[in-house]
């Protein structure tokens, strides 16, 4: 009973993380980047849980080029776009 309690729960939660995840690529609709906020708000979930959510499927692979900015503010959809933003960031910060 408890194995299937375990099975029953992990199931839920990878179906929950697969409906965020489709709910962030309708948000995102095409661009390159995105505030995390935006897709916290989308979501309906705490800005903290949706930076370590989109972690995880960054590590999984389920975003291919994406990487969170140094400040977990930012998603960068492509290797291209966060280089730019690299590259002009510390000109700003300076």
């Amino acid at each position: 009973i408890v194995l299937l309690l375990f099975i029953g729960v992990k199931g839920r939660m990878i179906r929950s993380r697969a409906k965020r995840f489709n709910k962030y690529k309708e948000v995102l609709a095409g661009r390159e980047f995105c505030d995390i906020k935006e897709l916290a708000q989308a979501v309906d979930r705490r800005y903290e849980f949706v930076v370590k959510d989109l972690k995880y499927m960054i590590e999984r692979r389920w975003f291919l080029q994406a990487h969170v900015d140094t400040q977990d503010k930012y998603l960068f959809l492509t290797d291209i776009m966060y280089e730019q933003y690299t590259l002009v960031v510390p000109k700003i910060n300076m």
